[in-house]
């Protein structure tokens, strides 16, 4: 018998679809998105409501994020642009 993988996607208010990324993917994809969207850990922990130790803890696999928070996540890294990544660290 195949196994068949679920897809997972967020959804943000203005009805916009985000693939989220498997679970054993997680923290690889936190940290490459935000480096790529320029961002500390303090500012995704800020945005998201958590610590940086909790950002940390999440890309190096220690803890997988909330399912809210990765739904945040995923919304924030798929449309944080640069001027939008230089205002939340400013």
């Amino acid at each position: 018998m195949k196994t068949k993988m679920m897809k997972l996607i967020a959804i943000d208010e203005n009805g916009q679809q985000f693939d989220m990324p498997p679970i054993d993917k997680i923290g690889a994809w936190i940290s490459r998105n935000r480096i790529k969207a320029g961002l500390s850990l303090n500012d995704v922990g800020s945005v998201l409501g958590v610590t940086r130790q909790a950002v940390y803890c999440w890309e190096t696999q220690r803890a997988n994020p909330s399912i809210v928070h990765m739904m945040k996540l995923v919304v924030l890294f798929n449309t944080t642009s640069e001027p939008a990544a230089a205002a939340v660290s400013a």
